[in-house]
């Protein structure tokens, strides 16, 4: 049985997610569009890999199959960020800076729950969708050897690495609680241009920043990682245990945040 607190908050994100989705896609033509964009965008992004690999038998160790699978994987976590948390973080600085968030605290839901999910990013819908069919035709190119055990790890490492994505993004976006002019999506999107590639193609400094104080890189490689063979025990380990650890630490100072709020409209 799932619990009284847990059915209510599914009922409450689905009629969330309802309500934006009736009102963003009534433009049955904008849906199309956003469509064809993303098409040419992935082709594109992929055109560079198959360009490059004309020059070189492999990257850092990952050959042009494996390097098309991170690819795949690490599209299909960022798209579920953006879909579902983008538009959400975005507009905290909105709540903090208008006195919004007021009426916020005074519903009878979490603030944080709220203020991470009230939103979702249509324009994405059709990105996930893609991301989701070229990721199948990647595992195709590869003779993978599926057990239940991997594959259950393997949706583990995704959602833990999803995890790491919003708890990150969460304490970079909680300063606008006391800079007004913070503006973290600009900070977030720049610096996810260096998850674009894989982990071991950087320097050890660099892998330890982007292990560390830039776990995104880190959360967006380990599951192709994994599943390729090469993810070290203990890095499965401390990516778990950042996600867990991340996530606790993005509660406490939400809360921290929120005693230091002081009401536009006070």
């Amino acid at each position: 049985m799932i619990p009284h607190k847990i059915q209510k908050y599914i009922k409450v994100y689905w009629l969330f997610c309802k309500s934006v989705v009736m009102r963003d896609l009534s433009s049955v033509s904008y849906f199309a569009f956003q469509v064809l964009f993303l098409l040419l965008l992935i082709i594109s992004e992929i055109t560079f890999f198959l360009v490059l690999f004309r020059q070189t038998d492999n990257v850092a160790g990952w050959e042009l199959e494996w390097i098309l699978l991170f690819y795949t994987m690490s599209k299909l976590i960022s798209v579920l960020w953006w879909l579902i948390f983008s538009r959400n973080l975005n507009r905290i600085h909105e709540y903090t800076s208008s006195g919004t968030l007021d009426a916020i605290l005074a519903k009878p839901v979490d603030s944080q729950f709220y203020c991470s999910l009230r939103w979702i990013r249509t324009s994405d819908i059709a990105n996930l969708l893609i991301s989701f069919i070229l990721l199948i035709i990647a595992l195709n190119n590869l003779e993978i050897k599926f057990s239940i055990f991997r594959v259950i790890a393997t949706g583990f490492l995704c959602l833990a690495s999803l995890a790491i994505y919003y708890a990150f993004s969460l304490l970079v976006t909680l300063p606008c609680f006391w800079f007004e002019q913070f503006r973290s999506l600009r900070l977030i999107s720049g610096l996810a241009r260096f998850a674009r590639y894989p982990l071991d193609i950087y320097n050890p400094i660099l892998r330890f920043t982007f292990s560390t104080f830039f776990p995104i890189v880190l959360a967006l490689t380990i599951p192709a990682k994994f599943l390729r063979g090469d993810a070290a025990g203990w890095l499965v380990f401390y990516t778990c245990f950042l996600a867990v650890f991340l996530l606790w630490l993005s509660r406490k100072l939400w809360f921290v945040a929120l005693r230091r709020y002081s009401s536009a409209s006070s």
